[in-house]
């Protein structure tokens, strides 16, 4: 059994042979992968070539379009600029008249104001958006060397021959506002508040966002912030919309986009857009931090001057808020929450002997203008009120002359005057009382006159004395 024959040997050798592919089988099948990849290559080239091209094409086409608005756009400025109201009217559209007579009105507009003020149609677009036959179209004017933005809208019609002897030939047309294309919806979220704007009105509301900061700062450094509620802020594309109040109680107000009129292009967010905004949180602010006034009592008057204070110190303008003003300046805002604290509803002017802690306000050299000015305007108002008590209140009655002068004013019945304090000069009566002399200008019914008014010192307290 130990013999092994060589043919057994040979076998066991050639099966311990590793197999060899035959070489031109290998070489057919990489041509074959090689025909398939290189065709697979070319396939996928043809369709990013068409798809490139496409693209290419669809982007020429948008050039194309947004050349020929600017084009038209520009053609529309210089109708206005030369004053060819024939080329202007063609270059409108609409299903109705009534865009056709807004727009005979507009042109007359401007070419009164190129006669009157500094006016300047530049034509410069700022901006451009078009979404399928839909053009926005941004254009900036100067007037008296400020620069305007208006926000005009065009479709982009197709050429109609309807009328042989009319024919009106495609291209874009300037059509009636399109309060839907304002572009997407976004917000600006902040501790405080939120700003919420479509896109168009992006510049507007991250003014609107800068000021907020700084006035919640500035308020909150001194005013009780807690207590207000979170405040949010909807800018809508209606111009019929006023600045005002969706919800006091949740804090959230609505105002227009300045960009439905003509508006601002270096400053979005202007100062009488200021005013307006900042009056309307300054009234809910103090309200919410004072209690229920009476009327006709000082702590009314206290509840406006410190809104209008504030209002006025975040414009960075006049109010005409003189006595918080001077209170502010001579013993610093920190006593503002001191005042709004001690204000019961029916306060009188000498709650300021605690707030302020001195004994005499006559010898304060504090500035009563506007406090003044609110005393005769209330006095006017108590009597078309008929409002007998309050108007007695406002005077020193003690004088006998004095109440039946008063009850002479309050029995006529006169129409509510417009009054503005010329000078305000301390003074003493022949008893020692210290007085304040007011010289007046006061206009009603027509008639403007001067008139010297007397108020005097009662307990701290300023009653009328003539």
């Amino acid at each position: 059994m130990g013999i092994q024959l060589d043919w057994q040997v040979e076998s066991g050798r050639v099966q311990q042979k590793p197999h060899q592919e035959d070489p031109d089988a290998r070489r057919g099948r990489w041509r074959a992968f090689i025909r398939l990849m290189t065709v697979l290559g070319v396939f996928v080239g043809l369709i990013a070539l068409g798809i490139w091209l496409v693209t290419q094409r669809l982007e020429q086409a948008d050039q194309r379009a947004e050349q020929l608005l600017k084009d038209t756009v520009s053609a529309e400025v210089a109708t206005l600029r030369i004053g060819d109201y024939g080329a202007f009217m063609r270059l409108q559209e609409s299903a109705t008249d009534a865009w056709r007579i807004t727009q005979t009105e507009v042109y007359q507009t401007i070419q009164a104001r190129k006669q009157t003020n500094a006016l300047t149609l530049t034509g410069r677009i700022v901006d451009v958006e078009i979404s399928s036959r839909r053009g926005r179209v941004q254009v900036e004017e100067i007037e008296n060397g400020v620069p305007y933005v208006q926000t005009w809208f065009y479709w982009r019609y197709d050429e109609d021959a309807s009328d042989p002897n009319n024919i009106k030939p495609a291209g874009w047309y300037h059509v009636p506002p399109d309060y839907t294309f304002w572009g997407e919806a976004s917000q600006i979220q902040k501790e405080r508040f939120t700003v919420r704007y479509a896109f168009l009105d992006a510049p507007f509301a991250d003014a609107i966002s800068m000021k907020l900061d700084t006035w919640f700062l500035d308020a909150c450094s001194f005013l009780d912030c807690a207590r207000l509620p979170y405040l949010t802020l909807d800018i809508v594309s209606n111009p019929q919309q006023p600045i005002e109040w969706l919800s006091e109680t949740n804090g959230q107000v609505v105002l227009p986009s300045p960009y439905t009129k003509r508006a601002r292009l270096d400053v979005p967010f202007d100062v009488s857009q200021q005013i307006a905004l900042g009056t309307l949180l300054a009234q809910n602010w103090v309200k919410r931090l004072l209690p229920s006034v009476v009327y006709a009592s000082d702590a009314e008057y206290f509840q406006t001057a410190v809104t209008t204070w504030l209002v006025g110190r975040w414009a960075q303008v006049d109010a005409q808020s003189y006595l918080i003003d001077s209170m502010a300046r001579t013993y610093g805002v920190e006593v503002l929450p001191s005042l709004l604290n001690a204000l019961q509803p029916d306060s009188e002017i000498d709650v300021l002997v605690s707030v302020l802690g001195i004994s005499d306000l006559a010898s304060l050299p504090l500035d009563w203008r506007d406090f003044l000015r609110w005393r005769l305007q209330i006095e006017a108002d108590t009597v078309l009120r008929r409002d007998e008590g309050a108007f007695v209140r406002l005077y020193d009655t003690r004088s006998e002359t004095l109440r039946l002068r008063a009850y002479e004013r309050f029995n006529a019945l006169i129409a509510q005057p417009d009054v503005q304090i010329i000078s305000l000069t301390p003074q003493v009566a022949l008893d020692g009382t210290p007085q304040l002399l007011a010289v007046v200008t006061i206009q009603q019914g027509g008639v403007i006159w001067d008139e010297a008014i007397v108020f005097q010192w009662v307990n701290n307290v300023l009653r009328r004395a003539s």
